[in-house]
C-alpha cells in the first residue's frame, strides 16, 4: 500500500522535484497511508523514503549527465569568481 501511494504521488512530478522534495513526499505517504489504515486499526509513526535509484538504464544516464553538467557549471561559477 506505501508503494502505490509513494508511486502514485511521484507519478506526477519530474525527476528533480522528486528528488528536491522527498520528504514533502514522504508527509504526503503518510498522511494517505493513515487514513486508508485507520479503518484497519492501524497507525503510522513514520514514513521515510531514503534512497530513490531509478529502474531504467536511461533514466539513470539521464541523472548521472544532469548531475555531472551541475558539478561542471559550479565549476565554472568558482573559476569565474576566483577572476
Amino acid at each position: 500500500m506505501a508503494s502505490s501511494s509513494a508511486r502514485t504521488c511521484v507519478g506526477k512530478m519530474t525527476l528533480q522535484e522528486i528528488l528536491d522534495n522527498r520528504s514533502m513526499i514522504s508527509a504526503k505517504v503518510q498522511e494517505d497511508l493513515v487514513e486508508d489504515l485507520k479503518t484497519w486499526g492501524f497507525t503510522i509513526n513514520m514514513f521515510e523514503i531514503k534512497d530513490l535509484k531509478p529502474h531504467s538504464r536511461k533514466v539513470n544516464e539521464a541523472l548521472m549527465k544532469q548531475i555531472n553538467a551541475e558539478v561542471a557549471s559550479k565549476e565554472k561559477h568558482i573559476q569565474a569568481d576566483s577572476y
